[in-house]
């Protein structure tokens, strides 16, 4: 007797008896959500694009390093406004500097378009989303194979849906999208016979309907089928699916299809997350590194400056001293801002030493 493949038995029974108990185990229930989340759905267009961003950066990190003292520099004049737009104005200039740097990093780096397939994605994810509240269950990103992933699979008392999601800027119906659309349609076609045989073991011969949903969406496109594949604007996903006929599946079938899946996907995340580690971090969050340092400093002088304005010598020194050693104490703790309350230091800094500079010219003897 295959003693392993016997113990592999009794904890896949084990998993799924847990599950089938109405998804009442907590670990199940975070499982499930986890497999049909915001996050998953398009997982592989933001990492690409990312990558594509990160790329950009490290190659071009001096031009944009140039947009720092371009915001920089003109900043003060800011205190020449009334008090109560001041800081409205400032805030909405290094803004405005921080979105043309993203705008500058996301076009030259030509991730735009995955990042309008990452958005086409959660599209489809929220019309799948309402279907979850009933009997059906949903997963992500799922991968069967090394170099191509499966956008979404849907399991129901409908059957088995797997679904590809396409996004274009051209018109779907113009005749220059035949062959983008054919190949789309090889591809969700090639999708369902594979994920049909990985589900053999577990759900008998139920038929793996491939539908290939197209954004955005467009009144002039009605459901249609091409070589076997249902071909829908996106918008109507949710309702073709519950108009489906039921008892293809019950519930304890849909409950070990989506079993198996979820403990593929187990070993193949982990699997991918030793081989090519956690995704790279993406252009809001270099652009806030950059930008953390020049607009805490910033920060603290035109917040010291303005708090010292009221006072008279020596107490105006007081919120330089108090505003410096909070925001040191600060970046000490805080690992996310901690380049933004070092910024606050040192601009703090600055107006304590021109306070004092000043004070030590004024009382020099002529």
């Amino acid at each position: 007797m295959n003693t392993g493949k016997a113990s592999n038995q009794v904890a896949y029974t084990g998993v799924l008896r847990a599950c089938m108990s109405r998804s009442t185990t907590v670990a199940c229930g975070a499982r499930e959500r986890e497999l049909a989340s915001e996050e998953r759905a398009g997982a592989w267009s933001r990492r690409r694009a990312k990558e594509m961003q990160y790329q950009y950066v490290r190659r071009h990190w001096r031009k944009l390093g140039l947009l720092v003292p371009f915001a920089l520099v003109p900043s003060p004049a800011a205190l020449l406004l009334p008090q109560p737009w001041r800081f409205f104005m400032l805030g909405a200039w290094v803004a405005t500097f921080v979105a043309i740097g993203v705008h500058i990093v996301v076009v030259m780096s030509g991730s735009a378009y995955l990042i309008a397939a990452d958005q086409a994605e959660q599209w489809t994810r929220r019309e799948l989303e309402p279907l979850r509240r009933g009997q059906w269950k949903v997963i992500h990103r799922v991968l069967f194979r090394q170099a191509e992933d499966i956008d979404h699979i849907a399991l129901g008392p409908a059957g088995l849906f797997v679904i590809e999601t396409k996004w274009s800027s051209n018109d779907w119906i113009s005749s220059r999208q035949r062959a983008r659309l054919l190949e789309s349609i090889e591809q969700v076609r090639e999708n369902a016979r594979i994920t049909r045989l990985f589900l053999r073991k577990d759900l008998g011969d139920v038929t793996a309907t491939p539908v290939l949903v197209l954004w955005p969406s467009d009144g002039q496109m009605q459901e249609r089928e091409i070589e076997g594949v249902t071909v829908l604007p996106g918008d109507q996903l949710t309702g073709w699916l519950r108009r489906r006929p039921t008892g293809a599946l019950d519930d304890e079938t849909v409950v070990r299809g989506w079993t198996a899946v979820a403990e593929h996907l187990s070993r193949r995340d982990a699997a991918d997350l030793k081989r090519s580690g956690p995704p790279p971090r993406g252009v809001w969050e270099y652009l806030w590194d950059l930008v953390q340092l020049p607009l805490g400093t910033m920060t603290g002088v035109v917040a010291c400056a303005w708090l010292a304005t009221p006072l008279d010598w020596p107490l105006s020194l007081v919120p330089a001293v108090l505003l410096a050693t909070v925001a040191g104490f600060a970046a000490r703790s805080e690992r996310v801002l901690r380049r933004l309350f070092q910024g606050v230091a040192l601009g703090s800094g600055i107006v304590l030493f021109l306070l004092l500079a000043v004070a030590v010219l004024a009382i020099r003897p002529g």
